[in-house]
């Protein structure tokens, strides 16, 4: 792995980490949805409903599922004790789905083991160090968002068999 120096290496090994990590958060996803007792789709539910209540509308966005697909795995989340319906207090077409607490909590022991082992790794950065790997941790996410809506926008070339 390149210490310094040559750019281009430095841009292809930040690459394939990236992608490593991308790969290994997916394994992770459903190992850890198979230990909930739910789907890992229902899991990225789960993740975004983790930064508050939010409508099922505004959940399909940010899980990339169908407004019919999300009714789904609200039903499961559910069932299963994650979540609750409750109507919009402003529009009473709209319902508000919320997480519910004690499963919240068990899903974020889940991840705080990983939580405390990056808190370890990065204990010795300064206050600006840390800065910057969040600016680059969010301007990556924003990018990988816009990439993600501009492919589905477009048709594909491949056929599924």
């Amino acid at each position: 792995m390149p210490t310094g120096g040559d750019r281009e290496q430095l841009l292809a090994g930040l690459g394939a980490e990236f992608r490593r990590m991308s790969v290994q958060s997916v394994l992770l996803n459903q190992v850890i949805a198979d230990r909930l007792g739910i789907a890992a789709s229902d899991l990225n539910a789960v993740n975004a409903l983790a930064r508050g209540p939010m409508t099922a509308g505004r959940l399909a966005e940010e899980t990339g599922l169908t407004t019919g697909a999300i009714t789904g795995s609200i039903d499961r989340l559910v069932a299963a004790g994650f979540v609750r319906r409750a109507k919009d207090p402003t529009d009473r077409r709209r319902v508000i789905v919320e997480p519910l607490p004690e499963r919240m909590a068990e899903l974020a022991e889940l991840f705080g083991r990983i939580r405390e082992r990056v808190a370890q790794g990065v204990g010795g950065l300064t206050d600006d160090q840390l800065s910057m790997l969040l600016q680059l941790q969010r301007q990556t996410n924003q990018i990988v968002t816009e990439e993600t809506r501009r492919l589905r926008a477009q048709p594909s070339r491949f056929r599924r068999t």
